[in-house]
């Protein structure tokens, strides 16, 4: 099965997707985040606006879930894992604000075969915790 367009590459490590609506850098409406991730971590800095709310000031759950899912395959691609997500429990601890910075962290916690466990989290300049999820990932190369 091939989860790629035309031009598109997956490589170990590396993901080139440019209509992904997280991290794709060519979807108008997508997030286009940045991220950086080495050693079974990843990091990325968002900082989202209106288009993205539910509730008003708010950015809606199945946005904060993705940003959170997101960063775990970074993690694990930079592991040589090529994955998908296979299950994901988020838990809400804050309302994310639209309009203000916040770190998207995401780490593996474990390797086993063709599962990849995971730890996810959104965090403010101050270390407090927005959101955070226990992803597990299936290796599909």
């Amino acid at each position: 099965m091939n989860f790629l367009r035309k031009g598109e590459k997956m490589e170990k490590g590396t993901m080139i997707t440019e209509k992904c609506f997280m991290c794709g850098k060519n979807n108008p409406i997508g997030i286009k985040m940045e991220i950086k991730s080495e050693n079974g971590e990843a990091k990325s800095i968002v900082n989202l606006n209106e288009n993205y709310e539910g509730y008003n000031g708010t950015i809606h759950g199945g946005i904060v879930t993705a940003l959170l899912d997101e960063i775990a395959v970074y993690a694990a691609f930079s592991l040589q894992d090529i994955c998908v997500t296979y299950e994901i429990n988020v838990r809400f601890k804050k309302p994310v604000k639209s309009n203000n910075d916040y770190f998207v962290y995401g780490y593996v916690l474990e390797r086993k075969g063709k599962i990849i466990l995971c730890k996810s989290k959104i965090i403010d300049n101050e270390n407090n915790i927005y959101a955070e999820a226990d992803v597990k990932l299936f290796k599909i190369q």
